[in-house]
């Protein structure tokens, strides 16, 4: 049986930009853990899945950067923590 290569990325995590770029360019699935009531801002065009067309590639703006869009198997997950 194969390893998941599901990327579990908490959203204080200094590397989470990046996990989130790997996913969308290599096509990993992604789960945002603990999601609060607010996000980065540098979330809002993967989750709104506002991709541009850039010659024949689609493109996905995170923060500064144009990531080739892997639309193919990307999927992104958020789960909130339940507290009492």
């Amino acid at each position: 049986m194969e390893k998941s290569q599901l990327r579990v990325v908490d959203l204080k995590s200094r590397d989470m930009l990046r996990e989130i770029e790997n996913g969308i360019v290599y096509g990993l699935p992604v789960l945002l853990q603990d999601v609060l009531e607010e996000l980065d801002p540098a979330l809002e065009p993967v989750l709104a899945k506002a991709l541009m067309k850039v010659g024949n590639r689609e493109v996905l703006r995170l923060g500064d950067k144009e990531l080739d869009y892997n639309k193919e198997s990307f999927r992104v997950r958020a789960s909130a923590s339940r507290e009492i």
